[in-house]
């Protein structure tokens, strides 16, 4: 049983050209509903955007709205940068900038914006998912429901937009930022975030890349293509950098190397066998004690967060010993620069300016 069906095939949505070669194939499975989806991912010859096609053919919010949807950044992945939370990180690129209006599209549980008001920014947030909404309202934040066209927000009205783990997610991206370009002053700062296609965690898992994610994120940018796809909108590219996770931490096993590698190669090799024959009471166990339940339990819900169990992520940090970070980084320290320096960090962060 194949699902859902890959009926709409796509043009680049940074060069718009229609001229593609295949660079891997992902299977999806699940024992839950007996199902195997494969994901074709492609990279344009012309402008090198690596991206799915073809992809279900879904309202744009399909996903996105539901019960199971969600997503908490670790803590873990803050203490293999440099120890700081992601907020901070990316509020530091601002530099000394005064605050002013702040945007973030996607704001999830809003971490991000309570960290920016913290700082004196005067923030609003839009976000999809009505159950992440509900957690960010009850932290006191201005946070609109549904898309940023649905918002309806005035032009010229912010000074800095954030546009964090949002853009890979998007079926017309540069539609979204020539609407992020009427909302914003001249002048106006931009700060996009994505997984980087060049990641080294990508380099050595392939299709168990934590952020190949077929389903949800359909674009895979590396530098080169989100600056052009920033240029064509309206922007002009300021600083461009990676951030590495520690390939020595628990954080990168949370991401799939090592021992969790194996397993989720076991996993697979037991969800493809059963699959191959009809249901049965060995399903069943599998799905409550198997390989196949550990993974499926694990997901999180922004629907979870919203009836009262998520925690402020920053109070949550605080609160960890540094100690741990600070020897963790050291050990690190080598291999985290070489990465860097060579561009193959696990996110990629530009910052661009309203031309």
């Amino acid at each position: 049983m194949l699902g859902p069906v890959l009926i709409q095939d796509v043009a680049c949505a940074v060069c718009g050209a229609d001229d593609t070669c295949s660079v891997l194939f992902h299977d999806e499975l699940s024992l839950r509903s007996r199902s195997r989806t494969r994901w074709r991912i492609v990279r344009c010859r012309n402008c090198g955007l690596v991206y799915v096609n073809p992809r279900a053919r879904q309202d744009p919010e399909a996903g996105y709205t539901d019960d199971e949807y969600g997503f908490a950044r670790s803590h873990l992945a803050d203490l293999g940068t440099d120890g700081r939370p992601h907020a901070l990180r990316v509020l530091d690129d601002l530099g000394r900038e005064p605050p002013g209006r702040l945007l973030d599209v996607g704001c999830a549980t809003g971490e991000f914006l309570l960290e920016a008001r913290r700082r004196g920014w005067d923030t609003v947030g839009v976000e999809m998912s009505p159950y992440a909404a509900a957690v960010a309202r009850r932290r006191g934040l201005e946070v609109r429901v549904g898309s940023l066209s649905d918002a309806r927000l005035p032009p010229g009205a912010f000074d800095t937009v954030t546009l964090l783990d949002v853009i890979e997610h998007l079926r017309d991206p540069k539609a979204e930022l020539r609407e992020i370009h009427r909302l914003m002053r001249p002048g106006g700062r931009l700060i996009v975030e994505t997984p980087n296609w060049r990641s080294i965690y990508r380099v050595l898992l392939r299709g168990r890349w934590a952020a190949l994610q077929p389903r949800f994120h359909l674009l895979y940018f590396d530098a080169r293509t989100l600056g052009r796809l920033l240029q064509s909108s309206g922007f002009e590219v300021g600083s461009v950098r990676t951030e590495i996770v520690s390939l020595a931490s628990a954080e990168a096993s949370r991401r799939g190397l090592g021992w969790p590698w194996v397993k989720g190669v076991a996993r697979d090799l037991v969800v493809r066998w059963r699959l191959r024959r009809p249901p049965g009471r060995i399903d069943d166990l599998l799905l409550r004690v198997g390989p196949a339940a550990r993974v499926e339990k694990g997901r999180g819900s922004f629907k979870r967060m919203s009836m009262g169990a998520e925690e402020d992520a920053l109070e949550k940090r605080g609160r960890e010993g540094t100690g741990a970070g600070v020897l963790l980084r050291a050990v690190n320290w080598p291999t985290d620069r070489l990465f860097t320096r060579l561009g193959r960090g696990e996110q990629l962060r530009v910052t661009a300016l309203v031309r």
